[in-house]
């Protein structure tokens, strides 16, 4: 099997930067469109078909692109369906699945724990520096934000528990996923995006799959197609899988994980105004101040050790900090 040659030459902060308002977009609006599509089909029928168009339309714009595609073998493709378990079925799927019991705002301002559970996961399970003091601090932040917003939506009743729970679980089986990838790519035969392309086919059937068996194919609400859902569907297959998944999965690579992961205090923020003044949901002072405590709790625990300046010529430009700029 070809090994693929390791490139010396670091990747431009220009096109890093773009890659991350790519995902910043794409991410922070998805919530929206998984609000939207939820009111046609079932969550899992939803990132099933999501995913596995958006698969699809990868592979046909590779094609056009490229004039060819990299066949993949069948170890390619046990290996990208075992990934895609964690990626995109417990992580997509589940996100979907917790937006039928909490709104897309709660579901935003939950995910946006990602980062502080990559930071526990790599001390934990990838041998990663223990957390500093610093660290601690903003994920037990972090933690009083997830129950704070747990406490006054369950209060309210418009957000459950459950759903609450369901969110928390994609996040830890995303930052699983994340840390896997980061020190076992998916192949080496296959480009990344051809890689990505496989990944959201794989993690789409196995979606469908469990929608079926559940039984979601004889809920289907036809009646509530419109164009606001085609658009926010549409959107999702094109932004948040295409284009989301292709860009974060060249971020891992590419870039430190503190920035790969950085979109998660980024989405909140779109997620909100779009619930808000597109998707008609209440956003209260509650709310604002969960998201406050668990964004500030992110800036903590990835910004632990230096300035804004010092920190993106680190991870953007990989070039280690002078001393004299340490705090």
């Amino acid at each position: 099997m070809p090994v693929r040659p390791i490139r010396h030459q670091q990747p431009s902060r220009y096109k890093a930067l773009l890659m991350l308002f790519l995902v910043y977009i794409a991410w922070g609006s998805t919530y929206l469109g998984n609000k939207l599509s939820l009111e046609v089909a079932g969550p899992f029928l939803v990132s099933g078909a999501r995913n596995i168009l958006g698969g699809l339309v990868l592979a046909l714009v590779l094609l056009v692109w490229n004039r060819r595609l990299n066949c993949p073998g069948w170890k390619d493709v046990v290996q990208h369906c075992a990934m895609a378990l964690l990626v995109v079925l417990m992580t997509g799927s589940f996100i979907v699945w917790g937006q039928t019991q909490v709104t897309s705002a709660v579901a935003a301002i939950v995910s946006s724990l990602v980062p502080v559970f990559m930071i526990l996961g790599g001390w934990l399970c990838a041998g990663e520096e223990r957390p500093t003091a610093a660290q601690w601090a903003g994920m037990a932040l972090g933690g009083t934000g997830v129950v704070l917003l747990a406490w006054t939506q369950h209060a309210a009743g418009t957000s459950t528990l459950a759903g609450i729970a369901i969110v928390v679980i994609a996040d830890v089986s995303w930052v699983a996923g994340s840390l896997y990838m980061k020190r076992h790519p998916l192949s080496s035969r296959l480009t990344m995006m051809e890689s990505t392309s496989l990944l959201l086919l794989c993690g789409g059937m196995e979606a469908l799959t469990l929608g079926i068996l559940l039984g979601e194919h004889n809920a289907l609400h036809w009646a509530n197609l419109r164009p606001a859902v085609v658009a926010g569907f549409s959107w999702m297959v094109l932004g948040g899988s295409v284009l989301a998944y292709g860009c974060y999965l060249w971020l891992l690579q590419n870039v430190a994980t503190p920035v790969a992961i950085s979109y998660e205090y980024v989405t909140p923020v779109i997620a909100l105004f779009l619930g808000a003044f597109v998707g008609g949901e209440v956003v209260t002072s509650s709310m604002l101040c969960a998201s406050v405590l668990i964004i500030v709790s992110v800036l903590l625990v990835i910004r632990h050790r230096h300035g804004l300046r010092v920190y993106v010529r680190h991870y953007l430009l990989h070039k280690a900090p002078s001393r004299q700029s340490r705090s």
